[in-house]
This record gives structure tokens, C-alpha cells and sequence, in this order.
């Protein structure tokens, strides 16, 4: 046992096949790390990773949880992270009928996206992408949260940002934007 968390340590995964007594060591990410730990020492696991993984296989309650969790400690070191994890919340609040709360949660992401994008070079700059990217999605997912709180100016408020966003980015298809807009 004590080779097989020292083979982790190093950056190894052990991946058992259906036979128990075969395996081998390949290298691995951290992330793929923090879900091991997870399993291993869950008191120890990133948060944030936990949350993404568990939003990426759709166990949405287990990802709010750990999102939660991540934003009660602060954060980390990337910016970027806390803006995922509150996209992510917002979205699931407002999938789950709480649109009160994913309407605070996407308005506070909403302000420190484009607080953070004021500093980034724009154009084909990844920084600047990502930013321009996440800030027409937060857009968009407001304008769904308005559309069903049933304040209409504001819904068409936000998806005529999101548009405006994505046709200087040339990415993305505004089709469901354009139709969205002309339903409001």
C-alpha cells in the first residue's frame, strides 16, 4: 500500500483492470488526482475539481455541493475558477426553479467577469476569449432567468448583450439568441 500512494504522489494513477491483480502507472492530471483523492481522503479534495467533475458526469447535487463549498472558502488562487463555479450554480439554480438565487449568483459572476476582462488584451488573446465567452453566456443565462421571472425588458436587455458579445467574437450561434430575443 505504501508504494501504491507513493506511485500517486508522483503524479501516478494506479487504473485496476477487471483482473484485481493487474495494473499499471500512467501519468495523470492533477485534476484526475483530486477525484482519487476524493475517494482516498475526502477532506483533503479540491473542492472546485470536485464540483467541475461532478457537473461534467450530471450528478448536479453533488457538483452544487462542492461549488458551494469552494465559494464559502473564498475561492483559490484562479480567478477563473470562481467565476466557473458560480456560472455553474447560477445555471443549476435556475434549472432547478430557484431563479431568485441564480439571479444574484449570475449578476455577482456577470460583475466580476467583466471587471476582470477590463484588464485582458481583446481579440484572439485566449484571457480575452475566455472572458468574452463566459460574459455572453452569463448574459444569456440571466436573459432565461428574467424571461421566466417575467421581466421582459431586462431579459431582452441581457440577450441583446450576449448577441452584441458573440457577433464581435465571430463564435457561436446566434440563431437561438435571435429567436429567444424575438419571443420576449
Amino acid at each position: 500500500i505504501g508504494k501504491k500512494l507513493s506511485c500517486v504522489d508522483e503524479g501516478h494513477g494506479i487504473l485496476m483492470e477487471r483482473n484485481p491483480y493487474t495494473f499499471w502507472c500512467e501519468n495523470i492530471s492533477e485534476r484526475q488526482l483530486d477525484v482519487i483523492k476524493y475517494i482516498t481522503e475526502p477532506a483533503n479534495a479540491n473542492p472546485f475539481v470536485l464540483g467541475e467533475h461532478f457537473f461534467k458526469i450530471k450528478d448536479y447535487a453533488k457538483a452544487k455541493k462542492y461549488y458551494e463549498k469552494f465559494l464559502e472558502r473564498g475561492g483559490d488562487t484562479n480567478p477563473k475558477n470562481k467565476l466557473i463555479a458560480q456560472r455553474n450554480l447560477g445555471v443549476l439554480y435556475k434549472d432547478w426553479g430557484e431563479e431568485a438565487r441564480g439571479e444574484k449568483m449570475l449578476t455577482k459572476a456577470l460583475e466580476a467577469a467583466k471587471l476582470a476582462s477590463s484588464g485582458v488584451i481583446s481579440g484572439s488573446d485566449p484571457e480575452a476569449v475566455f472572458y468574452q465567452d463566459l460574459t455572453a453566456d452569463l448574459c444569456y443565462n440571466l436573459g432565461v432567468i428574467y424571461e421566466k421571472m417575467r421581466v421582459f425588458i431586462k431579459a431582452k436587455e441581457s440577450y441583446l448583450e450576449a448577441i452584441r458579445i458573440r457577433k464581435g467574437t465571430k463564435r457561436g450561434d446566434l440563431v437561438e439568441l435571435y429567436i429567444r430575443l424575438i419571443e420576449v
